[in-house]
């Protein structure tokens, strides 16, 4: 049976309203309570622990499911008992107070403290704001970065149809801060007004630990054109045996289509998103989580000044880095 996570309040928005609240600066979504931020600088880290760490919509949910089908040497029928959420706690996330039934926060400090090794962890925390102990235990650590431009219209998306998030109506407004004024538009996607930050300096920081022994960097664009070469990364990273049997039911079992309809990985499918007892919604009404997933989606939303601009912006804070992405599939 499929476990459920209790729903969120309804927060009725304005597009005038800002549902955000900062930490040393960066800007978190208020269920990233500021208690389980701080909780970090102690939060205890085991050496076998497995870390993996995104931008939000960079594809998190969808490896998170291939890492447990790799963990799990493709036992699907041992993973669908159990809902992702809870195979992967959610790091700086409110929902653990659900998993450990303390009304207590940050219980995330206390549920992952009972849960026995190896634990698998996500988070969306920027490097500075992560356990200490990460640095000097060096656990395992799973990066997956995803093109700019994919990951702004998948956070648009998001951020219209969840009322956790502050409201954009249209993807112009997400995307274009415009300074009264000004004629000048500063991409807020791309500065510090965002749910976890700025995606350069979220995701350039661990490409530069790219080469560090316990850190595989992977790119979304890479795993959607190659998902059997991605499973054998994640899987020869991991130690973990894999006979190509079982490399092709992970395939299958992780493809867009699987993916959308597999009610213990889908967070369509929890509570949080289907809405409370009183029929409230956390998500609009046909929004889904899990939304298209392709590569090049951005040229449906970008015009193109928005292009250009944004170009000219990623072609001055990439240079130099050697990170390239693709944008659009062959």
């Amino acid at each position: 049976m499929i476990s459920k996570l209790t729903s969120l309040p309804v927060v009725p928005r304005s597009e005038d309203e800002d549902l955000l609240h900062r930490y040393k600066g960066v800007p978190y979504i208020r269920t990233f309570p500021m208690e389980a931020l701080e909780c970090m600088e102690t939060f205890e880290v085991r050496s076998d622990d497995l870390f993996l760490i995104t931008y939000p919509k960079a594809g998190t949910t969808w490896t998170q499911e291939i890492i447990s089908m790799v963990m799990s040497g493709a036992n699907e029928e041992e993973l669908i008992k159990t809902h992702l959420f809870f195979r992967f706690p959610f790091l700086e996330m409110n929902w653990a107070s659900h998993y450990s039934q303390c009304d207590q926060v940050p219980s995330v400090y206390k549920f992952l403290h009972k849960v026995p090794s190896p634990r698998t962890i996500k988070t969306h925390l920027t490097m500075d704001h992560l356990p200490h102990q990460l640095f000097t235990k060096k656990p395992k650590v799973i990066y997956v970065a995803r093109n700019p431009k994919d990951v702004a219209v998948s956070f648009f998306h998001m951020h219209h149809h969840f009322n956790i998030l502050p409201y954009y109506s249209d993807f112009s407004r997400f995307l274009s801060d415009c300074m009264k004024g000004e004629e000048k538009c500063l991409i807020s996607f791309l500065q510090i007004s965002v749910h976890c930050g700025s995606w350069y300096e979220h995701t350039l920081s661990w490409w530069q630990k790219r080469n560090e022994p316990n850190v595989l960097f992977l790119k979304y664009e890479d795993m959607k054109q190659d998902l059997r070469k991605a499973v054998k990364q994640i899987a020869n990273f991991l130690d973990c045996k894999m006979s190509e049997e079982a490399v092709e039911l992970t395939v299958r079992h992780c493809s867009f289509e699987s993916m959308k309809q597999n009610r213990s990985a889908n967070p369509d499918y929890l509570e949080f998103f289907a809405g409370d007892s009183e029929g409230e919604k956390t998500i609009e009404p046909n929004a889904s989580f899990i939304r298209k997933g392709t590569v090049g989606d951005w040229k449906n939303y970008f015009t193109v000044s928005q292009n250009e601009a944004f170009d000219a912006d990623y072609k001055t804070k990439m240079e130099g880095t050697e990170l390239t992405f693709d944008f659009q599939m062959n």
